[in-house]
């Protein structure tokens, strides 16, 4: 968790997760479990979140994000329909 990758210079927002930060672009997808999420990022990492689908929602709706049900934010950067 130590080894986290300098963000680009195009990234306005960092999120806290804690222990690091992570910019949204390193998110793919995020699981809702009642209080808490777990983040999915693009390296293989998840991470357990005390903030509810709903604050990430709301964090991340200016950057794309897609919830395409109650327990589940994605990132439509990774995933394509078809």
């Amino acid at each position: 968790m130590k080894n986290v990758k300098p963000v680009s210079n195009d990234e306005k927002l960092l999120i806290n997760l804690g222990t690091f930060k992570v910019c949204p672009s390193c998110i793919l997808f995020i699981r809702g479990e009642g209080n808490y999420s777990n983040i999915f990022l693009k390296d293989g990492r998840k991470v357990l979140s005390c903030r509810t689908l709903k604050f990430f929602e709301t964090l991340l709706q200016d950057y794309g994000f897609i919830r395409p049900s109650k327990s589940a934010l994605v990132n439509p950067t990774y995933y394509s329909v078809g």
